[in-house]
């Protein structure tokens, strides 16, 4: 697994990074479970932050780079395009949907540079949460047909307190 270190502070003291893998690209409308994960489910959740691959102007990477390497195979890390075709939808441990469609992009801490390079507000954005999640029932959706090369992932970090 990619040792990541989130941007900016953190807002716990640990954090989890799940990639979730596509060895085909995804369908409109495909839908991808997590696996069961303990690290996230033995977990309080505070926070949710998604990635991408970014090159600022052409020139500066930004947040992932554009491949990752994990269990010997080299993916495509998704980028900030792709970012606008994912929902999130985290279903907790009632099996109620606490977060339903919620689209990635509102999760992704863009660079504090002028919105007109991402066509976002510039500054970083926290989502803070306390969940407990089910992760095999938690899942991404795409919206549209993927784009990037195959293989590739999905990255996602979760931000928790201690094990309760």
């Amino acid at each position: 697994m990619l040792n990541y270190t989130p941007i900016g502070s953190l807002r716990s003291q640990n954090s989890y990074t799940a990639f979730l893998r596509f060895t085909q690209p995804a369908a409109q409308n495909d839908r991808l479970y997590f696996t069961n994960d303990s690290q996230i489910d033995d977990a309080r959740v505070v926070g949710i932050e998604t990635h991408a691959h970014i090159n600022i102007a052409g020139v500066l990477p930004y947040d992932l780079p554009a491949t990752v390497e994990i269990d010997a195979i080299t993916y495509n890390v998704i980028t900030q395009l792709e970012l606008v075709n994912i929902t999130l939808t985290i279903v907790n441990k009632k099996r109620q949907q606490v977060i339903s469609n919620a689209p990635f992009t509102s999760f992704f801490n863009y660079p504090a540079l002028p919105s007109f390079l991402f066509n976002t507000p510039g500054g970083k954005t926290y989502r803070k949460f306390d969940l407990d999640v089910l992760s095999g029932e938690s899942y991404i959706t795409f919206n549209f047909n993927s784009i990037v090369a195959t293989p590739f992932v999905v990255p996602i970090t979760f931000f928790f307190d201690d094990k309760k």
